[in-house]
């Protein structure tokens, strides 16, 4: 909770009287950064003996959801309707038949302007609901059929929106599943969902904004799966357009935004379009704003930290980059746990490739070890497989073999064939197991013969080219390989 959100809660509980259990808890809970429950349950008792722990917690969270809902519904219009419409509801029931419907008719009108289908189908129906109540025969059947035709509008259009989100997340379970793209074949394997995705935005729904915003994220999904990132960075830029010229469709938090403007980023470090990231980290800086809940807020921050470093690891700024680590580390470790995997995956990566450019390979190992105690493996996602290709490198690098041997063979143990590597990380694991740097020149000649002719496809291979976004590997299997000295 955000401390705004603290004091909300704190004069919440002021509003009741009498000595509360529940706020004892939570100001215990408070005044420590890290909670010892059997401490806390015996702190808890010795202020009040004669309750119950697990009742006193249940009482808190009670208290800090209302709490945090009602700060939600000051910020957010869609959540004040649905709270109306529980309002217009209850005076239906006690007989205020005309105060509930002009709460109606001022939520229909919102509900319109917001685009909130799933609010004007309910609003709809609690109408004709209150019609019913009045009595059908005082009512005109053109005006009474108007609405049915506005009920049956809203719910077609929920109907189709819920296709297009299923398409998307379909599209985003078999990209999970299987760990990206890496082959036409596969691609090939993912166009019944484009075709039918393309297919909805016949259907009329190019005037909404939320089947725009899919339309867009699906796309720009795609084509980033496919190594298109020139064509997801268009679109990702027309979709950001899209979410500029509509802030009242924002939400409360602006979460799918936020989310574009990773997109938008992460496209840009894809095709090295690195000139452009300081305008994007401008538009993600204004986002944080305390007028947000603090966990978005905290992403906010972390997502700008692990932005500004990409852009001085582009622009081989490694001096300024570490003293912009030192800045912000304490900020950090303090949202970091806050975050969700994904972003912490990516930033302590980020972190760790600056000690490795900067050769201090201790630092480097230090961070990136972190990714793997702080998570539970997961291969099929890029950025935590590729975190793993350069915790290896860097224990190469560090010249210790038996723990190098010890990591292969229990990564190789946790993939057993369910993960797919591409052929750029299958030659990364060749070259580790050949130690080039304990090799002849001789030997090393004739390894690069055989790597050579690899290496050239991969580096024509759309598909296989997309880890190069975050480490060079390419250029790194060349530099143990004296490339210059050697007759390619």
């Amino acid at each position: 909770m955000s401390s705004g959100e603290k004091r909300a809660f704190a004069l919440n509980c002021k509003k009741q009287g009498g000595k509360k259990s529940y706020y004892d808890l939570f100001y215990l809970i408070n005044s420590k950064s890290t909670v010892d429950w059997k401490a806390l349950i015996e702190e808890f008792h010795v202020l009040h003996p004669n309750k119950s722990f697990n009742n006193s917690c249940q009482y808190l969270m009670k208290n800090i959801l209302d709490t945090l809902v009602g700060i939600k519904s000051e910020h957010n219009p869609q959540f004040q309707s649905y709270q109306e419409l529980m309002r217009a509801d209850v005076l239906f029931e006690r007989s205020l038949p005309k105060e509930g419907y002009r709460k109606i008719k001022k939520i229909q009108s919102i509900s319109e302007d917001l685009q909130d289908h799933g609010l004007g189908y309910l609003s709809s129906r609690l109408e004709i609901n209150y019609l019913k109540a009045l009595g059908l025969g005082e009512v005109d059947e053109k005006h009474l059929i108007s609405i049915h035709n506005k009920a049956k509008n809203s719910l077609k259009m929920l109907r189709q929106i819920n296709e297009h989100h299923s398409l998307y997340e379909l599209l985003q379970h078999r990209l999970t599943i299987k760990g990206g793209v890496f082959s036409e074949n596969e691609k090939k394997k993912l166009d019944d969902l484009v075709l039918s995705e393309l297919s909805l935005m016949t259907l009329g729904l190019r005037k909404s904004f939320e089947s725009q915003s899919v339309h867009l994220l699906f796309q720009s999904y795609y084509f980033t799966n496919i190594g298109n990132n020139k064509l997801a960075l268009k679109i990702f830029k027309e979709l950001n357009d899209l979410f500029e010229n509509n802030k009242k469709f924002w939400g409360y938090p602006p979460i799918d935004y936020l989310s574009t403007l990773e997109g938008i980023l992460n496209s840009l470090r894809s095709i090295n379009g690195h000139s452009e990231i300081p305008y994007y980290l401008n538009k993600l800086n204004l986002l944080d704003n305390s007028d947000y809940p603090e966990h978005f807020c905290r992403s906010v921050k972390l997502n700008y930290i692990n932005y500004r470093l990409v852009f001085l690891l582009k622009n081989q700024n490694l001096n300024e980059s570490i003293e912009y680590i030192d800045i912000v580390n304490n900020e950090i470790i303090d949202s970091i746990p806050f975050v969700s995997a994904s972003l912490q995956c990516e930033l302590l990566l980020n972190i760790s490739l600056t000690y490795f450019q900067a050769n201090d390979l201790k630092k480097s190992y230090n961070y990136i070890s972190q990714i793997f105690f702080n998570t539970k493996p997961n291969y099929s996602i890029t950025t935590f497989k590729t975190a793993k290709f350069i915790a290896l490198i860097i224990i190469y690098e560090r010249k210790q073999l038996d723990y190098l041997e010890y990591e292969l063979r229990a990564f190789k143990r946790a993939i057993n064939n369910k993960i797919k590597l591409t052929k750029l990380e299958k030659l990364v694991l060749k070259v580790l197991l050949a130690d080039p740097d304990s090799n002849s020149v001789p030997k090393n000649q004739s390894l690069w013969k055989f790597i050579l002719p690899k290496m050239e496809n991969i580096e024509k291979d759309k598909f296989e080219t997309k880890s190069l976004k975050y480490f060079d590997f390419i250029a790194w299997i060349k530099s143990h390989f004296g490339v210059d000295s050697i007759a390619c």
